[in-house]
């Protein structure tokens, strides 16, 4: 018999990915079609490569501005006031109806 030379790998159930990944419990097992993962007959397991890659197909990455910082720090741009004051007058109060009694 020969003694294994690696270490065996690692499997994560739902709950263990779930809590790795700080995700609502429900959230895995309704996405696991879109989703990397390895299927043991009806049993559902994650590799932490798995997990990587749904953390990275996840991942939002800011637009670059289309400015660079320096050329908008030298514009001299202001703030234009209250859009709310601007937009509306100085309304007065409806007068009250009297009563036709």
């Amino acid at each position: 018999m020969t003694a294994l030379t690696t270490a065996p790998p690692v499997f994560y159930d739902y709950d263990e990915a779930t809590a790795i990944l700080h995700c609502a419990k429900s959230w895995l097992p309704e996405n696991i079609s879109r989703l990397p993962h390895c299927k043991f007959g009806a049993s559902v397991s994650f590799t932490p490569e798995h997990l990587v890659e749904i953390g990275r197909l996840h991942e939002i990455v800011p637009a670059v501005s289309p400015i660079p910082l320096a050329t908008a720090a030298a514009l001299d741009i202001t703030p234009r006031g209250s859009r709310r004051s601007q937009q509306f007058p100085d309304l007065k109060p409806r007068r009250s109806r009297a009563s036709s009694s």
